[in-house]
């Protein structure tokens, strides 16, 4: 379905699964895997708005990875988001298991370099945005690797590293045939350092494969964590202070309106949220509300109920559903007026452990979009805010921008 999780160094991860993973062996020093030069250490966290973006793809292919990666201003790379993610999902592994695509209309072939299998340039005002392509590298499939690569790629982007249970914050997957492809999708302010060509070294790890994003928390994760840039304005108005309407941003569809309860207190949007709430303690003993959203794109499956709920029941430990379960375990509503699909994952108290989680979540379509809320933490809490939750949906209202770019 989608959303999902990468290497311990560099490029872009392949494979995986997201539930959260909160423990794992420590790296053994064994095969080589995928990982970009090392960069001089970038800081914990930039002041200031994010001011790039960048959308990059992890293709794993017999023990090999290839990595697709878009680099630029938040505002040219938002432009062309939608053909780029159309790029990546029309990507096929030929027989000779090397990757096949064709260029699409208006890009152009750019000019040979180092350790790249090819270039595409997308013109634009001033410098065209270059979709690099790397050799194949050697890919081991490990959760180590999966968390290198993203916290290499957000300290390019000056960002703060995440650990493996956040994984999921940046990184979805989609479906290339029968083979997954992490896509990671990151804002925040580009260095000169940092964006060197992947190279084959490091050493890979034994710990257990993340999960595939479609066994994610994608769209966004928990316990809450900041996905931006240090001092980025927070994605809600003040604590108390209703109804919502953040600007929206340039990049992306329009963030709607709505009216959260005073007892929710904001938090800074970044990742792929485009905004999020704590309940209570957040973390293991609270709860974290999240908004998202993805463009849709054919053959991704980002818009399948079945495997969407079935991403947040692994992500609370529960056994997947079937296409005959849906109607049980799974609402028909609207949200503002359009049909949307309601999901409570809350697992039988008696068989839980302390501290166990719990899910309720609605995903709605609206034009090229769909949007996904998600309000997941502690059992207790989640069902003591199902109420709240089902209220602040009802609030929700899509301006015209909310359902394309």
């Amino acid at each position: 379905m989608w959303l999902g999780a990468v290497v311990a160094s560099l490029v872009t991860s392949g494979c995986y699964k997201t539930e959260p993973i909160r423990s794992y062996s420590a790296p053994k020093e064994s095969a080589p895997v995928a990982q970009e030069a090392a960069a001089p250490a970038a800081p914990a966290a930039t002041s200031g708005e994010p001011s790039d973006r960048m959308i990059a793809a992890i293709l794993p292919v017999a023990g090999q990875a290839y990595f697709f990666k878009v680099v630029g201003p938040i505002a040219a790379v938002g432009k062309h988001e939608k053909e780029i993610n159309e790029f990546f999902a029309a990507i096929r592994v030929g027989e000779d298991g090397k990757p096949k695509w064709q260029v699409p209309a208006g890009w152009k072939e750019g000019a040979a370099k180092a350790m790249r299998l090819a270039t595409l340039e997308i013109p634009g005002e001033g410098k065209p945005l270059e979709v690099a392509i790397s050799e194949p590298l050697p890919w081991s499939a490990t959760a180590e690797a999966m968390l290198g690569n993203v916290n290499r790629w957000r300290k390019q982007l000056q960002l703060p590293e995440v650990d493996a249970a956040h994984v999921g914050e940046n990184s979805r997957e989609i479906k290339i045939g029968d083979t997954p492809m992490t896509i990671v999708d990151l804002r925040g302010r580009a260095g000169a350092a940092g964006m060197m060509p992947p190279f084959a070294g490091g050493a890979a790890g034994a710990a257990p494969m993340l999960p595939r994003a479609g066994k994610s928390e994608m769209p966004a994760g928990h316990p809450p964590i900041d996905g931006g840039a240090a001092g980025m304005p927070p994605a809600a108005s003040p604590h108390g202070a209703s109804p919502h309407d953040a600007p929206p941003a340039v990049e992306s569809a329009a963030l709607p309106k709505f009216t959260a309860p005073a007892d929710w207190k904001p938090e800074a949007a970044g990742g792929m949220r485009r905004a999020a709430f704590t309940i209570g303690d957040g973390g293991e003993k609270g709860g974290l509300v999240t908004l998202s959203n993805f463009p849709i794109i054919k053959d991704s499956a980002i818009d399948d109920p079945l495997q969407n709920l079935n991403m947040w029941r692994a992500a609370v430990g529960m056994q997947p559903a079937t296409a005959g379960d849906l109607p049980k375990v799974t609402e028909k509503t609207e949200v503002d007026g359009k049909p949307a699909t309601y999901v409570r994952v809350l697992p039988d108290a008696a068989g839980q452990p302390p501290g166990g989680q719990a899910i309720l979540a609605a995903m709605v379509t609206t034009g090229d979009q769909v949007w996904f809320f998600k309000l997941k933490g502690e059992r207790g809490i989640v069902a003591a805010q199902e109420e709240a939750f089902k209220n602040f949906l009802k609030s929700v209202h899509f301006g015209a921008a909310a359902g394309s770019k």
